[in-house]
């Protein structure tokens, strides 16, 4: 004869604001890690171009949302 299964914990329940809190800071933390990430590169880039490069930036909004995607997608 088997031992008896073992039974599954009881689950959690959150209100509704704890829940979104808790995802909240989570989402918030990983960003600004993310954030952080990418603006020392970022930062690097442009002042090569500028600096060494003597070139202008051009279409600063697609490179701005370029960066936001890379952002999002990490």
């Amino acid at each position: 004869m088997s031992p008896p299964a073992p039974t599954p914990p009881a689950r959690i329940r959150l209100p509704w604001r704890r829940q979104l809190s808790l995802v909240g800071a989570y989402a918030r933390e990983r960003l600004g890690r993310q954030v952080r990430a990418v603006a020392f590169i970022t930062a690097y880039l442009v002042l090569f171009q500028v600096f060494v490069l003597k070139a202008p930036i051009l279409d600063f909004a697609q490179i701005a949302l370029g960066i936001l995607a890379v952002v999002v997608g990490l």
